[in-house]
């Protein structure tokens, strides 16, 4: 099996065996939010979605893969060996060859809210653009009110964020090497298929556009991830995919219920405005 290499914000590390890369994976010198790839090409995923895709192969592999788990954990014992770097997040408890756990509701709302402001604001500001509302006013008449502003936006522009930009962000962020949008990076959350696998673009677009069916479901399908034991919703299901949280421990459920509040808040003060603005 070819060497891991280690990425730690920008820095490689390695190469590693993989006996290597587990027991230091288990032991925290190597942290959940460390990315790795096997041999010199390819994409790097999350050191976790990773060290588990190897447990698997690793139990249903022949001699001498199916001692992989044993050679790590012997690994551990003998010693540290060199690391890259102090471990900045807690070890990961468990074994290796087990999935992140899954994302529960608040914080999979929390990154959706934060995603759906930064998507707004990136509107707001192309509809200006587009508008002429920066370049066609005098500076002083830009500062006569937010509702001013508002009414300036292009309906066109806005339209076609919503309805193709709004997929497209979650389709080519999901499956890309981050598999995560920004909101989702923030609280620590990655997307993947059954297996942890990064999803490819037709499976994340389907995703995102499976969640029609959460609407017409009178929302029963978000509240799928609060009930479900995997804490898939129904577009999950649907699409073969998880969202799993790579920070050990996960960003505390309040927290995502804080950022889905605010973000709420403010989508529906940008709404008031609109309206203000339109009438």
């Amino acid at each position: 099996m070819d060497e891991i290499w280690v990425d730690r914000d920008g820095t490689r590390y390695g190469p590693y065996a993989p006996e290597e890369f587990l027991a230091y994976l288990a032991s925290g010198h190597i942290v959940a939010s460390d990315r790795a790839r096997i041999g010199e090409r390819g994409d790097f995923e999350p050191a976790p979605i990773l060290a588990a895709r190897l447990g698997a192969a690793a139990a249903a592999a022949p001699s001498p893969i199916a001692g992989l788990r044993s050679a790590a954990a012997a690994a551990v014992r003998q010693q540290p060996g060199p690391t890259p770097g102090q471990a900045a997040v807690a070890p990961m408890s468990g074994t290796a060859a087990r999935l992140p756990p899954p994302a529960g509701f608040w914080r999979r709302a929390g990154a959706y809210a934060i995603d759906a402001v930064l998507v707004v604001v990136i509107l707001v500001l192309l509809s200006l653009l587009a508008s002429g509302a920066f370049t066609g006013s005098p500076p002083g008449e830009m500062k006569r009110g937010l509702v001013r502003v508002i009414s300036a936006l292009d309906g066109r522009v806005l339209a076609f964020g919503w309805l193709v930009g709004w997929p497209l962000y979650f389709a080519l962020l999901e499956s890309s090497p981050w598999q995560a949008t920004p909101g989702k990076r923030v609280l620590g959350l990655v997307v993947t298929d059954r297996d942890g696998a990064r999803p490819g673009f037709g499976r994340a677009l389907g995703r995102h556009l499976a969640a029609l069916a959460n609407y017409l479901s009178l929302l029963v399908g978000w509240l799928l991830v609060a009930l479900d034991r995997d804490k898939r919703g129904l577009h999950d299901h649907i699409a073969g995919t998880r969202v799993l949280s790579l920070r050990q421990p996960p960003v505390s459920a309040w927290l995502g219920f804080a950022a889905c509040l605010a973000g709420l808040l403010a989508l529906a003060v940008f709404v008031a405005v609109l309206l203000a603005g339109l009438g």
